[in-house]
C-alpha cells in the first residue's frame, strides 16, 4: 500500500470520525495544511501563483505593518520584487473593526487571481497572513533565496478564530542562557503557529538577566557561576524591545525574588548594605526595584 493511498484512508477516517460526532469541520483538506486547524476550510480548484512582481496593498497602518513583514519575508525566500500600495494588489490586507468577528479571528480567500485577508483587528489580520503563508512551501521560511521552487498556493477559503484567549509559551533563559537572536526566532515561531502570550522568566540561582543600572553588580557578578556550564550573561534592553515589535505577542517579564535571591545576594547586597543601611534592611518583595 503506497502513502498516497494511506493518506486517502486516513483523511476519510477523520470524515467519519468527525461527522459522527455532530461537527460538520473537514479535519483534513487537500494540500490545505493550517496549524492550529482553522475552524472552517472549503478547498477550491486551481492555485495562486506567485508572480515575480507582488504589490500587498492595506487600508490601515497596522495592515501596512504585516504587509511589510509579508513582503520582508517573500522577497528574502523568493528574490521576487514586493512592493506595497494602498491600491488593489495581488495580496489584500483589509482590517475593519466593524466586522462581525472576534478579535483575533479572519478570513482568508485564495483564488487565482489573488489574496483577500480580512479582519476586524490587526492581530486577527497578522494570523490570516501566517495562514496564508502556511499555504506556500515551507521553503517560503528560509532566510535565503531558494530557487527552483514553485510559489503557490491552493485555492481555498478560510474562516477561523483561536478557541482559546490565552495561549502562552515559557521560555527560561536563567540556568541555560538564550541569546537575543535567538529569542527572536522563538517569537517568530510563536507567531508562526498563533501563540499569543510568552513568559520570560529572568531572574532565578543559576544568573540574573534583569539590568539594573543602579546596581550594575546584579549583572557583572550575579548573572555567573563558579559551578556547571552557566556563563557571565545577562538579557540587556535590546530583549525588552523584543516586546514592541510586530508579532501580536503580549511578553509578560518573571521576576522571581526568591529563586533569584542567591544571585542577587553574592552581587549587590552588600554593596546596598554599605551605601545604605536603612535602605537594605528595608528591601523586601517588590520593594526591591523601588
Amino acid at each position: 500500500m503506497n502513502m498516497k493511498k494511506i493518506h486517502q484512508i486516513f483523511c476519510s477516517l477523520a470524515v467519519c470520525a468527525i461527522m459522527l460526532g455532530g461537527n460538520t469541520t473537514p479535519a483534513c483538506a487537500a494540500d490545505v495544511n493550517i496549524i492550529p486547524v482553522s475552524i472552517k476550510t472549503q478547498v477550491m480548484k486551481g492555485e495562486f501563483v506567485l508572480p515575480q512582481t507582488v504589490t500587498i496593498s492595506y487600508q490601515t497602518p497596522e495592515g501596512r505593518n504585516i504587509a511589510q513583514y509579508l513582503a520582508d519575508k517573500l522577497k528574502a525566500s523568493t528574490g521576487y520584487a514586493v512592493s506595497l500600495g494602498e491600491k488593489k494588489g495581488h495580496i489584500s490586507i483589509q482590517i475593519t473593526p466593524s466586522l462581525k468577528m472576534a478579535d483575533e479571528g479572519y478570513r482568508l480567500t485564495v483564488t487565482s487571481k489573488g489574496v483577500v485577508i480580512k479582519a476586524k483587528t490587526g492581530k486577527g489580520a497578522f494570523y490570516g497572513m501566517q495562514s496564508f503563508m502556511q499555504l506556500l512551501p515551507a521553503q517560503i521560511e528560509s532566510p535565503v533565496m531558494v530557487s527552483g521552487v514553485k510559489w503557490a498556493a491552493q485555492c481555498c477559503d478560510i474562516t477561523d478564530a483561536p478557541r482559546f484567549g490565552y495561549r502562552g509559551f515559557h521560555l527560561d533563559p536563567c540556568r541555560h542562557f538564550i541569546t537575543v537572536e535567538n529569542v527572536k526566532k522563538q517569537l517568530d515561531l510563536m507567531s508562526m503557529f498563533k501563540v499569543n502570550t510568552m513568559h520570560f522568566h529572568l531572574t532565578e540561582d543559576q544568573g540574573w538577566r534583569i539590568e539594573i543600572k543602579k546596581y550594575p553588580k546584579l549583572t557583572s557578578v550575579g548573572s555567573l557561576r563558579t559551578e556547571g556550564d552557566v556563563k557571565a550573561s545577562t538579557m540587556n534592553d535590546s530583549s525588552v524591545a523584543l516586546a514592541k515589535g510586530l508579532h501580536p505577542i503580549k511578553v509578560v517579564f518573571l521576576a522571581n525574588i526568591i529563586g533569584g535571591w542567591p544571585s542577587w545576594w553574592s552581587s549587590t547586597a552588600i554593596e546596598m548594605r554599605k551605601d545604605n543601611e536603612k535602605e537594605f534592611t528595608a528591601v523586601g518583595g517588590s520593594q526591591l526595584f523601588r
